[in-house]
């Protein structure tokens, strides 16, 4: 009872609204709304979006919002709003389409899906027509129509007001007028529909279309504000450039930041597992070997060693993510890897020693040779073997688990070959060389068939660096560049190496393969025809004994020494 009453007294307190009638209702409006200046301004400096959700909370909103405040908001936003406001005001100053409202302007700038299905994803307002559309589904199936150029159609396609999409021979018109949900049309003023009446009732085509223009104009209401549109966009053009670059400032400012950010958090996680490290451990020296690495903007840190990054680089992409329990978990999962290798003896090389002595060779480089022999490197072959453990990955770390030592020594050295091949040697050794079999796995009936396919030649297992000099002069020929200057550097600096490719390319076996004339000549048994035919060689194509590989040879000539 006293709810009921209480209520009663409010009801009779209660006072009527005023009818204030359409004389005194804008005077009420800008009491409410504020200042119609105000409005308008704070209008031009907000976000398309925020724009858009602004002004659909009220109708007083969207009858204020004007053409002069969508270009502004579109042109200072960028992206795809401005790309839209740049192919409307380009058709409404051509005009090609019906003008549109602000309110519509404002809808297509901030347009995510078709205006007509409401199905197809859009990106941005049809360069041609004007309209919000998807091409699949309702722009090439419904809405346009293709016509070829004749005399038919010419006057009428060649028309600066008429809205078409040129290609070759043929250009996409607009089937029929479309209107919006509140019977306002939109899009082209001129469509096929339009054109086949203008072929139809017969006389002048281009009077015919003119006077059809001028009735369309006179059926724009918004015909007069296309100028307005037009010196808007004009007007804002300088301000938005300056924004643009104004924000693209800001953007590499703050990329700058997050990059520095985001290396000392790296360089904080490092710190923090050398820290959970044994200092016993070997391969805690890896984790200092490290650069920095730059994806478009972003920079990170990588690690030398491909196991190691295997494990890292989601932590050096995110070190915010990095936790204690996460870098504990890497740590006793690379301790667990490395303590194999170790154990193996792969990671210092200390198993070649016990195979050396099974296959009677004494020094643990000419092992190295013997896996390197079909990759002619000039470099000398216990250049991989300080950097090896920077060099280990995941497909070496599963030859090792499965004891396959010597595959995973010449994994790593093929993959650190191809990268001098490619480097220093470009177009020189073909793709057959590099991906013939270890000698290892040859016996001494293994034989290649050559590039012509007309011949087979015989290779005998290789047995030093001039073995492998010979092999590759004999399948590539003294017309190599490369080939031939290391041959002659061999013949000057290390004569017995030059002596025993002389002696490996007389064998019978070796010659046995060989094309009639270059066998004769090997044949003849004389050191001093390979250094003659060389030297022929060399006057012939005119090669400079100072090419880029010879000089690169002149800087790392030290490397022989180890040989």
């Amino acid at each position: 009872k006293r709810r009921r009453g209480r209520l009663k007294d409010d009801r009779k307190y209660e006072t009527a609204t005023p009818d204030v009638g359409d004389a005194n209702r804008q005077l009420v409006a800008s009491q409410v709304f504020g200042n119609l200046d105000i409005t308008t301004t704070l209008f031009s400096y907000l976000d398309v979006r925020e724009l858009y959700n602004f002004c659909m909370t009220n109708r007083e909103y969207m009858d204020r919002l004007q053409h002069e405040h969508v270009v502004r908001a579109a042109m200072l936003h960028g992206g795809h709003a401005k790309t839209n406001m740049e192919r409307l005001v380009a058709l409404v100053k051509t005009r090609r389409i019906w003008t549109p409202s602000p309110l519509r302007m404002l809808r297509l700038v901030n347009g995510k899906r078709c205006e007509r299905c409401n199905k197809g994803k859009v990106n941005t307002v049809s360069e041609a027509f004007g309209v919000f559309f998807c091409f699949d589904g309702c722009m090439q199936d419904r809405y346009s129509k293709c016509v070829r150029r004749n005399n038919k159609w010419n006057c009428i396609l060649h028309h600066v007001r008429v809205a078409r999409s040129d290609f070759s021979s043929v250009a996409y018109i607009w089937t029929t007028p479309v209107r919006d949900s509140q019977g306002r049309p939109y899009g082209p003023l001129i469509s096929k529909t339009d054109m086949e009446k203008i072929h139809h009732d017969g006389g002048k085509k281009v009077t015919s279309i003119d006077q059809l223009l001028e009735r369309r104009d006179a059926q724009d209401t918004l015909a007069n504000q296309a100028s307005s549109i037009v010196e808007a966009f004009d007007s804002c053009e300088e301000d938005a450039a300056n924004r643009i670059k104004e924000k693209a400032n800001k953007k590499k400012l703050a990329n700058h930041h997050a990059n520095q950010v985001r290396i000392q958090k790296t360089n904080a996680i490092i710190h923090q597992l050398e820290e959970l490290v044994d200092d016993d451990k070997p391969w805690k020296c890896l984790l200092r070997h490290h650069s920095t690495q730059k994806n478009n903007s972003k920079e990170y840190i990588q690690f030398q060693c491909p196991l190691l990054e295997q494990h890292l680089h989601p932590l050096a992409l995110a070190p915010s993510k990095a936790t204690k329990k996460k870098l504990q978990e890497v740590v006793d999962i690379l301790t667990e890897q490395f303590d194999m290798i170790i154990s193996t003896g792969f990671y210092d090389l200390s198993f070649l020693d016990q195979y050396a002595e099974e296959h009677h060779q004494d020094d643990k480089n000419v092992m190295l040779e013997h896996l390197l022999w079909r990759h002619f490197r000039m470099e000398g072959a216990n250049q991989i073997v300080p950097r090896l453990p920077l060099k280990i990955n995941a497909e070496c770390l599963a030859l090792v688990q499965k004891e396959k030592l010597l595959d995973a020594l010449d994994s790593i050295a093929k993959q650190e070959i191809r990268k001098v091949i490619s480097s220093r040697w470009v177009s020189t050794i073909p793709s057959s060389v590099l991906d013939s079999p270890a000698p290892y796995y040859h016996d001494e009936e293994s034989s290649e068939e050559q590039d012509d396919g007309d011949s087979v030649m015989s290779v005998p297992p290789l047995r030093s660096k001039a073995h492998l000099l010979a092999n590759t002069l004999l399948r590539h020929g003294p017309y190599n560049e490369n080939v031939v200057t290391c041959f002659q550097r061999y013949q000057e600096s290390f004569p017995q190496y030059f002596q025993s490719c002389v002696d490996f390319l007389q064998d019978p076996e070796t010659a046995r393969g060989l094309p009639n004339d270059r066998a004769q000549r090997v044949w003849n048994g004389n050191p001093g025809v390979m250094s003659s035919l060389i030297e022929r060689d060399f006057a012939k194509t005119q090669i400079s004994l100072q090419s880029p590989y010879e000089r690169w040879l002149d800087r790392h000539g030290d490397v022989f020494s180890h040989i």
